[in-house]
């Protein structure tokens, strides 16, 4: 069976109708930007490549969320080879329709500026998704900014709760559906634990004890136990 080749800084989501494994894009170990998707069929292990017209372009450090209501994978910016010479950091939104395997660019209103190694999240129960931090290139540097896209009317509202976490990239973000929260931890030279109340848009730095010495990228959220 073909494997997909050897990246990093791509986004993984799980569809829970076929319960399969989604990867896209990031940086290739033989060098560039892909903007291939794999999907692993969990239950007998098998990869499926597609390479799908109307893709986007090639990019690292994008974040892609699934969102259930529509059956799609949301990818939002990012960094990759652009339209001129040199890297582009981006800022738009692309939806893949996790059924039909189809791509299509999605024209939001007033997006946050471009950016790579975000967090994105989905808020099931305001169906938006909701966009932290990342390095934005250039003097811009690492962000802290908070913003939602509305996933129904596709515009940006840039959300400013208190107390916020020191600006970061490559952090790893879940959401717990259940205390109505977004949780953060670390990002390039941090092991912070840091917990935002989407109710009250307050932040809270949470005291963990014997944290993980401090590292980027990847995080989960197990239900059943609620922990990170």
């Amino acid at each position: 069976e073909p494997l997909p080749p050897p990246r990093s800084k791509h986004s993984a989501v799980f569809d829970p109708t076929t319960r399969d494994l989604v990867v896209f894009g990031g940086a290739l170990a033989s060098g560039g930007f892909a903007n291939d998707v794999w999907r692993l069929n969990l239950k007998d292990m098998k990869w499926a490549h597609f390479e799908l017209e109307g893709s986007p372009p090639g990019r690292q450090g994008h974040s892609a969320v699934v969102d259930q209501e529509k059956g799609s994978m949301i990818v939002f910016g990012g960094l990759g080879s652009g339209s001129g010479p040199g890297l582009e950091y981006f800022n738009d939104v692309w939806a893949l329709d996790l059924k039909t395997m189809t791509w299509a660019q999605l024209e939001t209103e007033g997006p946050p500026s471009a950016r790579e190694g975000h967090s994105a999240v989905v808020d099931q129960e305001k169906g938006s998704m909701i966009l932290f931090g990342g390095a934005q290139g250039g003097m811009s540097g690492h962000a802290n900014d908070l913003w939602a896209l509305d996933l129904k009317t596709l515009k940006w509202a840039q959300l400013e709760p208190e107390g916020p976490p020191p600006a970061r990239n490559s952090h790893a973000a879940v959401i717990d559906p259940e205390n109505q929260s977004m949780i953060i931890f670390g990002g390039v030279n941090l092991n912070d634990l840091w917990m935002l109340d989407l109710t009250a848009m307050q932040w809270t730095q949470l005291e963990a004890e014997g944290p993980p010495p401090p590292r980027c990228n990847s995080g989960v959220f197990d239900q059943e136990s609620r922990s990170l």
